[in-house]
């Protein structure tokens, strides 16, 4: 996740992460996402400039939506912040050795079986 924290005392300092399977913020957060340091919260430092990007890593974790709690701020009235954005993982398919031997040799085995012709000689 990349924040770009609003300058001053209004930017997010501490926050939680929950995925969910919806988009309804009111019926409750339950899958929290730990940061790699395995604490539950996450927190941002008072950037000095708008356009400093701050960069936080999470669990691990397949869903459509990402709830945002902001815990406080760096002691403002009211809480902004410039930009959230999150970083979709392309999933690969590793590799499967056994499964692509037994379609080679079924193929294969169709293939000579296929080739024979019966009859007599």
């Amino acid at each position: 996740m990349a924040l770009w924290n609003a300058t001053g005392n209004i930017g997010i300092r501490e926050f939680e992460l929950f995925a969910d399977d919806n988009n309804n913020f009111t019926d409750g957060c339950v899958n929290l996402l730990n940061n790699n340091t395995n604490t539950n919260t996450f927190e941002a430092s008072q950037p000095s400039t708008p356009i400093f990007a701050q960069t936080f890593f999470f669990t691990s974790t397949e869903t459509q939506y990402i709830h945002l709690n902001i815990l406080n701020n760096h002691g403002g009235d009211f809480v902004s912040a410039g930009e959230v954005a999150f970083q979709q993982v392309p999933f690969e398919f590793g590799p499967i050795p056994g499964i692509i031997f037994m379609v080679a040799a079924g193929g294969i085995n169709y293939f000579r079986r296929k080739g024979k012709k019966g009859g007599c000689r």
